[in-house]
């Protein structure tokens, strides 16, 4: 499937999703959002919701995100493996990463759940657990990756990108699609939690820089040192180590 113009608005075609897949992948045209979506479909895990358009899609700490037509939407009912939300997010950072290293694009983590390509933001990660009591049911894993998309006139701390700007001409979204999907099923389902943590620490750009991170109660400024077991980042602040769990990192000059 070719597109035509990087915001072009070809739709994607189940065709294109690998046979094992294609009844679990629910191709839509425009939803509100794809984690409210999945959330109300829920059923067996791994579910995988994609939409053409979002109009009420969001991010971290519920920002807008700006979705029309030539991303890839996509929120997936995760079985409840692991208890800690990072390593879902892990799963879904990799995915991205080797997916587009795939293209010939070459990517970092910005902790916790972006992904950037030469400093610009491309892709945003959203993990929310249902629980059922103290029970975890599943987990909802939602990606937004800029692919032919227009970006021009998004707001963020980072100046956003899609995978076609960067490469310089339009991608077929319906095979990036169906090697994301594949990725991320084959992490979710067989990752084993050591390996995954390490790899994320290992592809983290934001470890060795000096970052401003607010956590909801005050700002912090250090230097990011590691990853936690936990997700949380470790920060070097004046000499002693300081452990952010949540937060956006901004990275300082």
């Amino acid at each position: 499937m070719k597109e035509g113009r990087p915001e072009g608005p070809v739709s994607l075609d189940a065709a294109d999703l690998p046979r094992g897949l294609r009844d679990r992948v629910l191709l839509l045209d425009g939803v509100g959002s794809t984690q409210d979506e999945a959330r109300r479909l829920a059923g067996p895990a791994p579910l995988y919701v994609v939409a053409e358009t979002q109009s009420a899609g969001r991010g971290r700490r519920r920002r807008r995100w700006v979705s029309g037509r030539g991303g890839i939407w996509l929120t997936c009912v995760a079985p409840p493996r692991w208890r800690s939300l990072h390593v879902y997010a892990c799963c879904a950072s990799l995915a991205v990463l080797d997916s587009l290293e795939g293209l010939g694009v070459r990517g970092s983590i910005k902790w916790p759940n972006d992904i950037l390509v030469d400093g610009r933001k491309v892709c945003g990660i959203l993990t929310e657990a249902e629980f059922s009591g103290e029970r975890l049911d599943f987990v909802l894993v939602g990606v937004g990756l800029n692919v032919n998309n227009a970006v021009e006139g998004v707001r963020g701390d980072y100046v956003p990108a899609s995978v076609a700007s960067v490469l310089g001409g339009p991608v077929d979204r319906g095979r990036l699609l169906a090697e994301l999907v594949t990725r991320m099923e084959g992490l979710l389902l067989h990752g084993d939690e050591r390996a995954l943590l390490a790899d994320y620490a290992g592809r983290c750009g934001t470890i060795g820089s000096r970052v401003r991170v607010d956590p909801g109660d005050g700002e912090i400024t250090g230097v990011a040192t590691g990853i936690g077991e936990d997700g949380s980042l470790l920060l070097d602040v004046d000499g002693r180590t300081v452990r952010v769990l949540s937060g956006d990192a901004l990275y300082l000059r």
